[in-house]
């Protein structure tokens, strides 16, 4: 959960939205929260900090600040960026 910036967590009704920085980090929270000793431990650490019982909801934020004609996520990738640099190339890139 330290991925996720304060300014960008939000509550609608019931549902508090956390809001990942990386994939790779977002689905290790989904992860987490597949297994039920996580989810209940997540649950009571959310219950404390916020007050209540939320239904959590997980997403990526946006790239902020570049337009639609930079690089897109993938290239911003330490491991995308050395396959790069070797040669490799992006022949599509999809967007979640």
């Amino acid at each position: 959960m330290r991925d996720c910036r304060s300014d960008a967590i939000t509550v609608e009704g019931d549902t508090l939205v956390l809001a990942f920085a990386h994939r790779a980090n977002m689905e290790r929270m989904q992860e987490e929260l597949s297994d039920p000793v996580g989810k209940q431990q997540v649950d009571a650490v959310v219950s404390e900090n916020f007050g209540g019982a939320y239904t959590l909801r997980l997403t990526l934020l946006e790239d902020r600040g570049e337009n639609s004609n930079g690089p897109g996520n993938s290239q911003n990738s330490p491991l995308v960026r050395v396959a790069l640099g070797m040669g490799a190339r992006i022949i599509e890139e999809v967007v979640e």
